[in-house]
């Protein structure tokens, strides 16, 4: 499985919860790390390769995995202190994520549920934004 380590990494992440149990997770990357990011991504929406797993700093894990039907956002809490975000796409709106991602500019941001409905049992946002 592909993998980055970026748990020394200045990445800034917010996680803000919502009453509706649904909450919005914020990424907001460099322009380094976003281009560092992108073919792990290409590798695993365009190349039908398998997940990619990011780990971040403060005990965060994102799975970038596609799924053959309902793209999912789902946000788990296994541990005190520990989360894990997964997000499986179908093959269009993988498509999608990488495209708009590697055209965002500097203060642009990109919510994944705007590539296209995302399926209800999702719960969590998951907006990524360059900075």
């Amino acid at each position: 499985m592909p993998y980055l380590n970026w748990k020394n990494r200045d990445v800034r992440k917010s996680i803000e919860p919502h009453a509706d149990a649904r909450s919005t997770l914020t990424l907001a990357l460099s322009v380094e790390e976003r281009a560092e990011l992108l073919p792990f991504l290409e590798e695993v929406y365009l190349r039908g390769g398998s997940e990619l797993r990011l780990d971040l700093p403060g005990e965060w894990i994102v799975f970038w995995k596609t799924r053959d039907s309902e793209s999912r956002l789902l946000l788990a809490h296994p541990q005190h202190e520990e989360w894990v975000a997964t997000v499986a796409l179908d093959a269009d709106h993988g498509h999608r994520l990488v495209e708009r991602l590697s055209e965002l500019q500097a203060g642009d941001a990109l919510p994944v549920t705007e590539l296209g409905a995302i399926g209800a049992v999702s719960n969590v946002e998951i907006i990524l934004s360059l900075s």
